[in-house]
């Protein structure tokens, strides 16, 4: 990053200070990160979850994330296998799309078969992210995905419900920016003595990024 100013002064004297502002992560000054973000705790793919065969089944979708995923066609409860988290989980994610009969599908996530993390209409016929944000402990869970209102119309139509992914995320700190931004002026020299107007020219970089790059005359 080239950057220049004119300033009309009668003297410019030893070195001209540059102070370089770096924003980095979300919105911290110098070379600090951000505190926090969200990490993936457990991933549960759609064609793993546990359901009878009269009610549901795994169908090939090659827009799926493992290109498959779970198609609910009757009204019933797809549950996941016991997982285990090892942080408390802030966010659950899931990838879901509907087929629509005089109306669309309704989706319910719940965590332990009972808690219940949101409720939502599946508006999409294409694959589309839900999520909530929720505060469930760290510890051995299940997860499960529930169809309530089934509707089919014979020869016409077909409401069902298709479950791609379900995720879910806890807090994690992240990386401490230890790289220091770097400048350097460009002119004039270092310890020039200079007069009238003077184009003062620098450059700056940092391994995250620079916003700002402000000229200290005479400290």
């Amino acid at each position: 990053m080239n950057l220049s100013k004119t300033h009309e002064i009668s003297r410019l004297r030893l070195i001209v200070l540059v102070m370089i502002v770096a924003i980095l992560g979300t919105a911290l000054t110098f070379y600090s990160r951000a505190a926090t973000g969200t990490s993936l705790q457990a991933a549960i793919e759609g064609e793993t979850l546990l359901v009878s065969s009269d009610v549901g089944k795994i169908v090939s979708d090659a827009n799926a994330s493992a290109g498959k995923s779970m198609a609910l066609f009757s009204e019933a409860t797809a549950k996941s296998s016991t997982f285990t988290t090892t942080d408390t989980t802030v966010k659950v994610q899931t990838i879901a799309k509907g087929s629509f009969c005089r109306g669309k599908p309704q989706m319910i996530i719940k965590i332990d078969g009972t808690r219940q993390i949101y409720s939502v209409t599946v508006a999409s016929i294409s694959w589309a992210t839900y999520e909530a944000t929720v505060n469930v402990t760290a510890g051995s869970h299940t997860i499960s995905t529930e169809f309530p209102n089934d509707y089919y119309r014979p020869g016409r139509c077909d409401r069902n419900l298709f479950i791609d992914k379900v995720s879910l995320f806890a807090n994690s700190p992240l990386p401490t920016d230890i790289t220091k931004p770097v400048v350097a002026i460009a002119s004039p020299a270092n310890a020039a003595t200079i007069s009238g107007s003077t184009t003062i020219a620098a450059t700056a970089s940092d391994n995250v990024s620079v916003t700002k790059v402000e000229f200290y005359v005479d400290g």
